[in-house]
């Protein structure tokens, strides 16, 4: 397994502050075994209306402070719709 990275031991420190986002069902972080500089977020909400709260909150904010130095633009976001699956 690939050692995580800076970014990726920074932003662990700030994973926590989405346990008081209501709303928010799963917030996990990962790194790509092959390029452990690049991070994945897997995140599922109640509504889109968490999601756009998310989005604006506090975890958001903290990633954004600690990634500064690390990050080189914007982040690519895509929206998944799930529609089976164990756990849903």
């Amino acid at each position: 397994m690939a050692r995580p990275s800076r970014l990726a031991k920074a932003i662990e420190s700030t994973i926590g502050a989405a346990d008081s986002e209501p709303g928010t069902i799963f917030y996990i972080a990962h790194t790509l075994e092959a390029e452990p500089d690049t991070l994945v977020f897997y995140e599922l909400y109640e509504s889109e209306e968490a999601l756009k709260a998310h989005g604006s909150g506090e975890v958001v904010k903290a990633i954004g402070k600690v990634a500064g130095e690390f990050v080189g633009g914007r982040a690519e976001l895509q929206i998944l719709t799930p529609f089976a699956g164990k756990g849903l």
